[in-house]
């Protein structure tokens, strides 16, 4: 009856070394389930921080589209400003020179002679020497002014004297006149 006996432990043996494999297979499955569901677990804040960050680039993406239509705005204002500066600063300019030129004009035809004009310059040094010997003369002098206009004074009166400006960037003409005419 031994025979029996062994065959049955032998049985015993198989059932609890089957057994045994079979908790260790359980115990590798749980600890693989509890690495999946951590797996699960991540996968799932990462997916709703990557839907956040999309959003977010949504939302900058609108911004940024907005700020390039704003600042493609601001250059058109900008160029449109600039080209206007320029165009006025060339009417400026034309304006100055057209108006010194009927200044001119105009001085032209007040004059007696056209000896009368002179440089600037040669002018401010008569008018030096006019006032060293004469001392302070009572004639208004405008250094600012492109050509000064003296006519000789025809009378012993003393000259008074028209300060006119033309524009607040073009010269001052002085032009003395006698209380009885030019």
């Amino acid at each position: 009856m031994g025979k029996v006996d062994t065959s049955g432990e032998s049985t015993r043996d198989y059932q609890t070394a089957i057994r045994n494999v079979v908790e260790h297979l359980k115990t590798k499955r749980l600890e693989l389930q509890k690495d999946i569901s951590c797996d699960e677990i991540e996968k799932a804040q990462l997916t709703s921080e990557m839907n956040k960050l999309k959003d977010r680039i949504s939302i900058l993406n609108a911004n940024l589209k907005k700020k390039s239509e704003f600042r493609m705005e601001y250059d058109k204002a900008i160029t449109q400003s600039e080209e206007n500066f320029d165009q006025l600063l060339k009417r400026s300019e034309d304006f100055l020179i057209e108006t010194k030129r009927e200044a001119l004009a105009l001085s032209h035809a007040v004059c007696d002679t056209p000896s009368d004009f002179e440089c600037p310059k040669k002018k401010r040094e008569e008018n030096e020497k006019r006032q060293t010997h004469m001392g302070k003369s009572k004639d208004t002098m405008c250094y600012t002014c492109p050509v000064t206009i003296v006519p000789e004074v025809q009378q012993q009166q003393e000259p008074q004297t028209i300060t006119t400006a033309m524009h607040p960037t073009s010269a001052t003409i002085v032009i003395p006149f006698r209380a009885n005419g030019l």
